[in-house]
């Protein structure tokens, strides 16, 4: 079963000789690199960062990212907004407006505008101290924030769907409600104040390790050897 939150309710209802199991999200563990590092790495300034990655489009909430961002910066908060993934005309547009209207945006918000591999996805969150999954509509599972946490990156979600449920009950970060932009900065600013300790960093990388590639080929072996014939 491939969703936390069916699969938990399913976990509760009397089985009749019926084995439920959460289908792990194969992930590649990346090796662990600090955010000055990866920062260092992908040549931008050593500076509080914040980012997502994969499609960036409004579908995934990243104009309301952007414009949450936009809010900080002009009210003096110079974080950096990495947005890692092809981008969607539309957003493109509005960082244009952003950049136009307001001087000095523009060194502020990091646009990687291209289908990134998987090591370079995992370069581009290691740089960001906080991971954003802005998702307004989004119900099922999502890969990005199984990517912060196997780079050892806490996550700000949305507060629904099984993206929230998943953060509030491994523990991952926090979730926030994403449709207004001055709800989603206020929440930025809080997280990227707070402390993390190394049982916060061992936890989600915890996390990360359930959903392995070895981990889901084990699990994978485990259930094809029990439909074959014996």
């Amino acid at each position: 079963m491939d969703d936390e939150i069916l699969h938990n309710f399913a976990l509760q209802i009397p089985q009749n000789k019926t084995h439920i199991e959460l289908a792990r999200n194969p992930v590649l563990m990346a090796p662990q690199k600090t955010a000055t590092l990866a920062r260092a790495e992908l040549q931008v300034a050593e500076s509080t960062t914040i980012g997502t990655a994969g499609m960036i489009d409004t579908r995934k909430g990243c104009d309301l990212l952007i414009k949450a961002h936009h809010q900080m910066f002009r009210q003096g908060n110079q974080t950096q907004l990495l947005l890692a993934g092809p981008h969607s005309e539309e957003i493109r547009g509005l960082i244009h407006d952003r950049i136009q209207e307001t001087p000095g945006y523009a060194q502020w918000i990091l646009s990687y505008d291209r289908f990134l591999n998987e090591e370079e996805i995992f370069n581009c969150m290691s740089a960001c101290d906080l991971v954003i999954a802005p998702y307004p509509r989004h119900s099922g599972r999502s890969s990005i924030i199984l990517w912060a946490a196997t780079c050892g990156r806490p996550s700000l979600a949305t507060d629904r769907g099984c993206l929230a449920h998943v953060v509030k009950t491994e523990r991952l970060g926090e979730v926030t409600s994403v449709e207004h932009p001055e709800t989603l900065a206020n929440s930025i600013k809080t997280m990227i104040g707070r402390e993390w300790t190394p049982s916060d960093h061992k936890r989600w990388r915890s996390y990360a390790e359930f959903h392995s590639i070895e981990n889901y080929q084990r699990s994978a072996v485990k259930h094809l050897s029990l439909r074959l014939p014996q």
